[in-house]
């Protein structure tokens, strides 16, 4: 979040005044792609050294409302091994009911 009120703190000073929702969907990409090269790169050391053929997916959601979780749970066996960008361990509800038996 710090990156992202500076951003809007320079934008704000230099420029036409854009609302401050606006600026931060403007970097919303940029940020996710530079969440999920740190993500990737902090896992890859500890899964060098046993390196399989399993594919990895790493689900990133924008509001941290837990969509990312649901959508790696379905994947979470020896076909494809995800991860989510989910930073707390909130909706339990939905984690719950994914972790259902028959819930795919």
């Amino acid at each position: 979040m710090a990156v992202q009120d500076g951003a809007w703190r320079l934008a704000h000073r230099t420029g036409p005044r854009p609302h401050r929702g606006e600026l931060i969907l403007s970097y919303l990409p940029s940020t996710t792609e530079h969440f999920a090269n740190d993500r990737l790169n902090a896992l890859a050391p500890s899964r060098s050294a046993g390196a399989s053929e399993v594919p990895e997916v790493l689900f990133v959601g924008v509001q941290n409302a837990g969509r990312s979780r649901m959508a790696a749970a379905p994947l979470t066996d020896d076909v494809v091994r995800a991860t989510d960008g989910f930073d707390h361990h909130g909706p339990q509800l939905a984690a719950g009911l994914m972790n259902q038996p028959g819930v795919r």
